[in-house]
């Protein structure tokens, strides 16, 4: 799932479903972000689930296209929809997801970083939840998965700019945030560490830092010994035996007297 370019070959993506697609019913963020150039009395009208022939007809060709894919080698992964049908919640609104048909569109990857985005129509703020399964396997396998803040919009943050047009008035939405104008991902997190670090200074509390260089397999290894000999050297220095280890041992038997 790593993305570097545009132009390298392609070995990893997520295709989406038409399963559950719908018109949601609408709110404000919907009808000023999706539907501008139509009244909300006929978007009421035509609310609801797509007609099922379509939804077939649109996963089949979804289908076609997953299949290519892997027939050239690319791992491919779906969406898991068993939200779908949820009504989810927020302190500013309430409703169904919209679809799980555009991963692109809340997702971000760059390098080995997941970023979810979220978005400004209500309906799509948990649409996530259909990639999580596929975003947690990806964090084992040693990814980052950083996902922004959902935003709390208000009815007042949809506004038309002076040609009319439906556009968010992030002035409000981000005035008090102006700290992070100009700031990289990397000088966000790098902060977040001083931050740590000055607060515990401060109150006298014992912590090591570690800044990791270089992330592979030979620096992880290493960490590895170090916290292994550092533990077999306290223990020694403590009287305790740092090989016995009989409440796990006492967990394995207990395991397999339940099994059998």
């Amino acid at each position: 799932m790593t993305c570097n370019n545009d132009w390298d070959e392609l070995q990893e993506i997520i295709v989406g479903t038409a399963d559950y697609c719908n018109i949601p019913i609408p709110n404000i963020s919907t009808l000023k972000c999706q539907y501008p150039e139509f009244e909300e009395e006929y978007i009421k009208s035509v609310a609801g689930f797509y007609p099922q022939q379509i939804i077939d007809e649109q996963n089949e060709d979804l289908e076609v296209l997953s299949n290519t894919l892997k027939s050239l080698g690319v791992k491919v992964h779906r969406p898991n929809t068993q939200y779908a049908e949820a009504n989810t919640q927020s302190p500013t609104w309430k409703g169904k997801n919209w679809h799980y048909y555009s991963p692109r569109d809340l997702t971000l990857i760059v390098d080995d970083k997941i970023i979810e985005t979220p978005s400004p129509i209500w309906n799509r703020q948990f649409e996530t939840w259909g990639y999580r399964d596929i975003f947690t396997n990806l964090f084992h396998e040693g990814y980052s998965w950083l996902k922004a803040p959902i935003p709390l919009l208000f009815d007042d943050n949809y506004k038309e700019d002076t040609n009319g047009v439906p556009a968010l008035n992030n002035k409000e939405i981000l005035s008090t945030k102006n700290y992070l104008k100009n700031k990289s991902l990397g000088d966000i997190i790098f902060s977040q560490k001083k931050a740590t670090e000055n607060v515990f200074n401060r109150k006298n509390i014992p912590f090591r830092s570690f800044e990791i260089k270089k992330r592979d397999e030979k620096t992880l290894g290493e960490l590895f010994c170090f916290f292994i000999l550092e533990t077999i050297l306290i223990a020694k220095s403590l009287n305790i035996n740092p090989y016995d280890q009989p409440a796990v041992e006492l967990i394995k038997q207990e395991t397999k007297k339940i099994l059998v």
